[in-house]
């Protein structure tokens, strides 16, 4: 089975960036798949599963006043990394290093009201030359700069998104959106892609002005319009209008460019990505598995496939457009990349497992393989991807892995998975010693890959396993993932009794990874596993997860029942864990699984896979099921946990699955995952060609298969 990494960013109000391969479960799940046991065919596992990236918080761009600072017929003016842009009566101007490209708005009113919007925090000062009366200070900064009546009953709004900059026509009712042109003067040359999406050639680059978004909302329901843009006939060959399908004149109606980017990635044979993170300029990493012995590559630490199956860790630039670094990383044997998180100075990070004696190892805590079928490890890249800071084995005598990592503040690396090694490195139980095949794992990295502690979390049962870990400002960590032990080490819990055959537990540590500040199980009568874990800055937890109860602890749900077989479930829990904030249901008919990001206000952001029709949908870009048997979907809970904002299918005419989500400060998320699709949608493609055979995916949300 082929197949490709794609990636996709939607911007505007319903804006995600995602990037997604095609994991293959029957694949992923082969590192449990010896394992024996009457009850392991009843264990979720754990390396498909969705993973959440670290969250870096982006500058939003910002629109200065004009208060002398700049040429007198500017209004507002900002500036992006690509250059700055100048906002006057009619037009924009785009000024890069080599170049000016300006879009007039053609035929438009020449004296529109303009209002700079939405205040941003602090004032910017010029102090130029030594005469006060040149010094121009406290100057005021907007996220958004409106024109009123440009047109006839047609305003218009830019903003920044991250820091591109992004601009919508609103159309009152009555109003002709036909009149709409925009003229572009320093275009070398302007396509209309097969989407309707413009791309326009300057001597600084491209400039892409998406592919367009216009809906209506009525009776409280989005309608899409169809919308793309188009040369116009008979005038300047540098002129766009809209092309728009039928709407209802008697309501407003919204066009808003929205897909920034998609694009597959991956050589001719299986290239599977399990998770995907940001640094603070904006560059994507993405971080998986690949049999592809032409993955591309660019500054690698490896360039040449070393096993059936080695790692594979990519960085992007912002827009999806380049490749700034991808490398292979691996042994003789299986070696998977789960979990990728990035610190602060930009090197990444990726933890997983491996089955290879001879994995490159540098610095090592624990160079050699440890022992039993396989060991976790962890392995830092610096920024450029041309060198390995450390990379390490963990592992004992049993069989070892890690599933999740996450970075503090301080460039500290947890790292979260299972072990059954009794002689594990370093292994000091956080509660009393587990006496099951299976414990939870937690083990913590110095920056400089040094081993600090090593915890344990189990009880009687075959199996308890960490998914995934968060890590709060004082250094304690989170985590979440499933339990078959009913003495599992709880404290403080919000459910003191484990109700179904394996329950999801919260575990969070103290900053020595010593003692349990609370543990709880969190499930009804039937399994249910926690998939991914988030914090708000105020120390609120949020987990994510599947369940097939229909007894789910619920608080002020969104959705109160199981509405299919196995159903996501989202909850916040209180910074003492002693109480639920909100817990709900989230699926369809289907089944479903999903993973969380949560941003600075508290929103929560999912992305997972479904198979159900009849997924629950609000303000969707992609209203109706795309594929075969699985799709793709994301989906945005407002701070309360009491709405939607958004949620939207994802995906083409073969199987779709997202597998990670990360979120910007501006509300973009970032999505990984998976496609057997030939036609998912591309747009400013990095690699725009799809898959070369085309082959059905197992059950993600199945348990273990053998192989």
């Amino acid at each position: 089975m082929n197949t490709k990494t794609h990636m996709v960013n939607i911007a505007g109000p319903l804006a995600i960036a995602a990037i997604v391969l095609l994991p293959s479960p029957r694949i992923a799940n082969a590192a449990h798949a010896n394992q024996a046991g009457p009850d392991r065919a009843q264990i979720p596992a754990a390396p498909v599963l969705p993973k959440v990236a670290p969250q870096y918080w982006l500058a939003p761009l910002g629109f200065e006043a004009n208060q002398g600072q700049v040429d007198g017929s500017v209004r507002f003016w900002a500036r992006t990394p690509g250059g700055n842009v100048f906002l006057t009566a009619s037009r924009a101007v785009f000024a890069g290093p080599n170049s000016m490209c300006q879009m007039n708005l053609a035929g438009a009113s020449d004296h529109p009201q303009i209002t700079g919007v939405e205040p941003l925090p602090g004032k910017v000062n010029y102090f130029r030359g030594t005469d006060p009366r040149s010094w121009r200070t406290g100057i005021p900064t907007y996220a958004k700069v409106c024109y009123s009546s440009v047109y006839p009953g047609i305003d218009l709004a830019f903003y920044g998104n991250q820091q591109n900059l992004e601009y919508d026509f609103v159309v009152a009712p009555g109003a002709d959106p036909r009149v709409i042109a925009l003229e572009f003067q320093g275009a070398k040359k302007m396509e209309i892609d097969t989407k309707g999406g413009l791309l326009l050639s300057t001597q600084d680059g491209e400039q892409w002005h998406h592919q367009l978004l216009a809906y209506q909302e009525i009776n409280g329901t989005r309608r899409e319009v169809p919308a793309r843009f188009v040369l116009a006939k008979g005038e300047s060959p540098e002129t766009v209008r809209f092309q728009l399908g039928k709407f209802d004149p008697a309501e407003p109606l919204f066009i808003d460019p929205v897909l920034a980017f998609s694009t597959y990635f991956g050589g001719s044979s299986e290239d599977q990505a399990y998770s995907i993170a940001l640094d603070g300029a904006g560059n994507i990493y993405v971080a998986g598995q690949t049999d592809s012995p032409d993955l591309p590559t660019s500054h690698a630490v490896s360039s040449k496939l070393s096993g059936s199956y080695d790692v594979f860790v990519t960085k992007l630039n912002p827009s999806a457009t380049a490749i700034i670094y991808s490398t292979y990383l691996g042994g003789n044997a299986v070696d998977r990349g789960f979990h990728a998180a990035v610190d602060n100075a930009g090197n990444a990070i990726v933890a997983g497992v491996t089955f290879s004696t001879n994995f490159p190892v540098a610095a090592a805590a624990q160079p050699k393989f440890g022992g039993g079928d396989r060991d976790g490890f962890v392995a830092k890249l610096n920024s450029t991807g041309s060198a390995l800071i450390f990379s390490t084995y963990l592992g004992g005598s049993g069989s070892d892995e890690f599933s999740g990592v996450a970075v503090d503040r301080s460039g500290g690396i947890y790292a979260v998975g299972d072990t059954s090694s009794t002689n594990f490195p370093g292994l000091v139980p956080a509660a009393s010693a587990y006496t099951n095949r299976f414990a939870v794992l937690l083990a913590k990295f110095g920056p400089d890959g040094s081993l600090k502690y090593s915890s344990s979390l189990g009880g009687s049962g075959p199996y308890d396993s960490a998914i995934d870990v968060a890590v709060d400002d004082a250094n304690c960590a989170y985590l979440t993932g499933y339990a078959s032990s009913k003495d599992f080490p709880l404290v403080n819990p919000l459910q003191s009794a484990e109700r179904g055959g394996y329950d999801a537990f919260i575990s969070k540590l103290n900053p020595a990874g010593t003692a349990l500040v609370y543990s709880t199980f969190l499930g009804g009568s039937g399994n249910d596993v926690g998939r991914s874990i988030a914090l708000d800055p105020a120390g609120n937890a949020y987990v994510s997860g599947d369940t097939f109860s229909t007894n789910f602890p619920t608080a002020s749900p969104l959705q109160a029942t199981n509405a299919g077989t196995e159903d996501v479930f989202v909850a916040k829990l209180n910074p003492t864990g002693s109480a639920l904030v909100y817990s709900t249901y989230l699926g369809g008919s289907g089944k479903e699984l999903g993973g969380i990001a949560v941003d600075s206000s508290g929103c929560a952001y999912l992305d997972g896979v479904t198979s159900s029709t009849n997924f629950p949908t609000v303000n969707p870009w992609q209203p109706t099921f795309g594929g075969a048997t699985w799709d793709a979907f994301v989906a945005k809970i407002n701070s309360a946990g009491s709405a939607l904002v958004y949620s939207s299918f994802l995906g083409g005419n073969g199987d779709d699955q997202g597998s990670s989500i990360a979120v910007d400060q501006t509300g973009n998320a970032y999505v990984a995952g998976a496609t057997t699709s030939t036609d998912f949608p591309t747009v400013k493609a990095l690699q725009a060609n799809g898959l070369r055979e085309v082959a059905s995916l197992p059950d993600p949300v199945g348990r273990v298969l053998d192989e």
